[in-house]
């Protein structure tokens, strides 16, 4: 099912950038807007998947990411309390 999820979303992610190659820049706010939704969507339904899929490098890289920015608000936490 993962696997699925995952070709279904890079298809998706392919597919608006096809769209955004073949037909330029949007003129419109409306084309915009469909655009950065069919660009996001899938892009963070990857990340997603890949994040909580075990413990491959991508995973393991955005956890490392995670622990270091929660060690940074807590030694922020910790200098304005003193």
């Amino acid at each position: 099912m993962r696997i699925m999820s995952l070709a279904l979303n890079t298809m998706m992610l392919l597919m608006g950038l096809y769209f955004w190659v073949d037909n330029g820049n949007p003129n419109r706010i409306e084309e915009l807007i469909l655009l950065i939704l069919l660009m996001i969507t899938p892009l963070f339904n990857i990340l997603y998947i890949l994040q909580n899929s075990g413990d491959n490098f991508i995973s393991l890289y955005l956890k490392r990411k995670a622990m270091e920015e929660k060690m940074k608000i807590e030694k922020m936490n910790d200098t304005s309390e003193k």
